[in-house]
C-alpha cells in the first residue's frame, strides 16, 4: 500500500542538497575507464559507467544520507546484447520487408511505405522503451538503504503517450507544453520511494508561456537568453515535485548558468580540454546545489517494498530517450 497523501506541506527551514564529488577525483577515474575501455575494445565501458554513475551517485547528499547506485557492469553488458540482438533482427524484418516491396511495388515506393512502417514501429514502441527505462534506473537507486521504483503501466503510458504526440502534430506543436506536463506528471506520480510516492503539481498554461517566452527572447538575444531559460525550465518543474509533507524548491538562476558556461568554456581553453573533469564537476554542482527540500524526511514511515526490477535490455534501447525528457523537465 503506497502513502499518497501529500496535501500539508511542512514550512520549517529548507533542507539544501550538496555535491561532494571532486574534479580531481573524477578525472582519475575517467582517464582510468577510458584507458580500460580502449584495451578491451569498448567492452570496460559498460562497467565505467556504473562506476561513474555510482561515484555521483555517492557524492550526491541530503539530510546526512548520500544515494547509491546498484546496476553491474554485467547486466548492463549483457542487456546491450540483447538490445543489439533485437534491432539487428529488426534492421533484417525491414530489409527484407523492403525487399519485397521493391520486387512489387518499385524501389521508391518501398522506401516510402517502410520508412513510414517504421516511424510508426518506433512511436509504438518508443513508450514501452520510456517505461522500461524508468523501472531499471529507478530500481538500481536507493538512498538511505531504501529502494526506488516506477509502478507506471505500459498500456496506459502508451495511450498517454500517443495522445499526447498525436494532439501535438495536430496543433503543429503548440500541444506541446500540455504534452510534457502530462508525461511528467505520469511519471512523477507513479515514481516511489519505499512506500511513497512523488507528485508533481504544475500548470500546463504556465509551461505554455514558459516556452513561448523563452524562444522570443533566445531568438532575440541570439541565444543568450537560453541560460535564463534554462533555469526557468528547471525551476518551474523542482518547484512543484511533493513528497510526504514537504516539496522541493530550486533557485537556480540563468546568472549563475551563464557564468558557469564562461567558466567552463575557459577552463576547457586554457588546458586544451584536460579540464573536463572539473568543468562536468562544477555544472554538475551548481545543478545540484541549487535544490533543497522544505522539510526533514521521516523516514521511520517509509518502509521497503517488493521492487519491479526493469531491464537492462530495455534501458540500453530506451536510455536516450528517457535521458532527452528528462533534459527538458530539469
Amino acid at each position: 500500500m503506497t502513502d499518497t497523501s501529500l496535501e500539508h506541506v511542512d514550512s520549517s527551514a529548507p533542507l539544501h542538497f550538496s555535491f561532494t564529488a571532486k574534479g580531481g577525483d573524477f578525472f582519475g577515474l575517467a582517464i582510468k575507464n577510458i584507458f580500460l575501455s580502449i584495451i578491451t575494445a569498448g567492452i570496460y565501458w559498460f562497467w565505467a559507467k556504473v562506476e561513474i554513475t555510482k561515484y555521483l551517485y555517492n557524492n550526491t547528499k541530503f539530510q546526512d544520507s548520500n544515494f547509491d547506485y546498484h546496476a553491474t557492469g554485467k547486466e548492463r553488458f549483457i542487456g546491450f546484447l540483447k538490445g543489439l540482438g533485437i534491432l539487428l533482427i529488426y534492421g533484417v524484418f525491414v530489409f527484407a520487408i523492403t525487399w519485397v516491396l521493391a520486387k512489387a511495388a518499385g524501389e521508391k515506393t518501398a522506401q516510402t511505405i517502410t520508412g513510414i512502417l517504421s516511424y510508426l514501429v518506433f512511436f509504438s514502441v518508443l513508450p514501452f522503451l520510456i517505461i522500461g527505462a524508468l523501472r531499471f534506473r529507478l530500481s538500481r537507486t536507493s538512498f538511505n538503504g531504501i529502494r526506488f521504483q516506477f509502478l507506471g503501466e505500459p498500456k496506459e503510458f502508451t495511450i498517454l503517450f500517443l495522445k499526447s504526440l498525436g494532439i501535438t502534430i495536430i496543433t503543429l506543436g503548440i500541444y506541446y507544453p500540455w504534452a510534457i506536463a502530462a508525461i511528467a506528471t505520469y511519471i512523477a506520480r507513479n515514481a516511489l520511494f519505499g512506500n511513497h510516492a512523488f507528485d508533481l503539481r504544475i500548470k500546463a498554461e504556465e509551461l505554455f508561456f514558459l516556452f513561448l517566452k523563452g524562444i522570443i527572447f533566445t531568438f532575440l538575444s541570439c541565444g543568450i537568453y537560453s541560460f535564463w531559460f534554462r533555469a526557468n525550465l528547471h525551476n518551474f518543474f523542482w518547484n512543484n515535485y511533493y513528497f510526504q509533507n514537504g516539496k522541493t524548491s530550486s533557485n537556480l538562476t540563468g546568472d549563475v548558468l551563464f557564468v558557469t558556461f564562461l567558466k567552463s568554456v575557459g577552463l576547457l581553453a586554457i588546458t586544451c580540454g584536460w579540464g573536463f573533469a572539473w568543468v562536468f564537476i562544477m555544472n554538475q554542482k551548481v545543478l545540484i546545489e541549487s535544490l533543497s527540500f522544505s522539510s526533514p524526511i521521516d523516514f521511520n514511515s517509509i518502509s521497503s517494498i517488493p521492487v519491479k526490477p526493469g531491464s537492462a535490455t530495455i534501458d540500453s534501447i530506451g536510455g536516450d530517450a528517457l535521458d532527452s525528457f528528462g533534459s527538458i523537465v530539469g
